[in-house]
């Protein structure tokens, strides 16, 4: 058990885990639960390079993500210090710093008890990756972090996500409850990835500034024409779009003739834009003439990719 101890890397998956009876998918998830919570608490967390949860929902419970989520809890509060009497007596101690570079997170229930952990011991994290988890996090915060991957995530108030490091942010899919807004303070960022139904952020989406280094960003909202409700994020889109104005390399799909026919000066604001890429976007009525009139002024290339002109 000693070699568990000392391991870099720990990846452990719910696929893994297939008995020969396919009938018998409980085996399975017992069979997974014993090994990861046995090996979680005896390998030391605290020394990790990096870190893979992954748990397959159509093989746990109903409450599996929440069972994952309390291994992963227990491991923190009985690996968090090198010394083995707080160890065995769970002490807290934030005075340690994790060795943890590489989190990656599949189907995991997390709350502001797993996110102040992060913030407060994982000092050296770079590269955070979380995939449909259900999470109550009020603030995604760190002083080390480079890249933030957030993929199809059900969050409950998520209010912040803000890092002076940052240079990759991805939010792709998932929803954000109660209306609440989410504010992005990133500077440092270069590439910007967010694919998100307008109306699952009722609450909308703000940038911070306008995020000097953005080498990058891929914008792609879903709006239902025929909703009831418009989310601060679907009538808040040109405020997005401004927050973005410092990009070379730009993506759009979804934005309609609202955005750009009624705000034709607004590209002219983005001096650097190289490439733009529209898809899917309304440029009927005149739009795409009036805009070509308008484009930004050091725009070199132009692509519309399933457009209605």
């Amino acid at each position: 058990m000693n070699l568990w101890r000392s391991v870099p890397c720990l990846d452990v998956d719910l696929d893994e885990f297939k008995s020969s009876d396919i009938d018998n998918e409980d085996k399975d998830w017992d069979d997974f639960e014993d090994f990861a919570a046995m090996v979680m608490f005896r390998c030391d967390m605290a020394l990790l390079d990096s870190f893979r949860l992954h748990v397959t929902t159509s093989k746990a419970p109903d409450c599996g993500d929440r069972q994952a989520g309390g291994w992963l809890r227990h491991a923190m509060k009985y690996n968090s210090s090198p010394n083995p009497r707080s160890k065995r007596e769970g002490w807290s101690s934030k005075n340690n710093s994790w060795n943890l570079k590489k989190p990656c997170l599949c189907n995991v229930f997390l709350d502001d008890r797993f996110a102040e952990h992060v913030r407060s011991v994982c000092r050296s994290l770079q590269d955070v990756e979380l995939d449909g988890c259900r999470c109550k996090v009020h603030a995604i915060t760190s002083h080390s972090m480079k890249k933030l991957v957030l993929k199809n995530c059900r969050w409950s108030n998520l209010a912040q996500i803000a890092s002076p490091t940052l240079e990759t942010l991805a939010i792709d899919g998932g929803w954000n409850s109660h209306g609440c807004q989410l504010v992005i303070l990133t500077p440092a960022v270069a590439y910007l990835h967010l694919a998100v139904d307008a109306d699952r952020f009722p609450g909308g989406i703000s940038i911070n500034g306008t995020m000097p280094s953005l080498v990058k960003a891929s914008i792609h909202l879903q709006c239902h024409r025929y909703s009831a409700f418009k989310s601060k994020l679907h009538r808040r889109q040109l405020k997005l779009l401004r927050s973005v104005s410092n990009v070379v390399n730009l993506e759009l799909s979804g934005v309609g003739t609202k955005v750009i026919d009624k705000n034709l000066t607004l590209f002219q604001e983005f001096r650097n834009l190289r490439n733009l890429l529209l898809e899917e976007c309304d440029l009927s009525d005149n739009t795409l003439g009036s805009f070509l009139q308008n484009s930004p002024p050091n725009l070199e290339m132009l692509t519309l990719r399933h457009c209605k002109i």
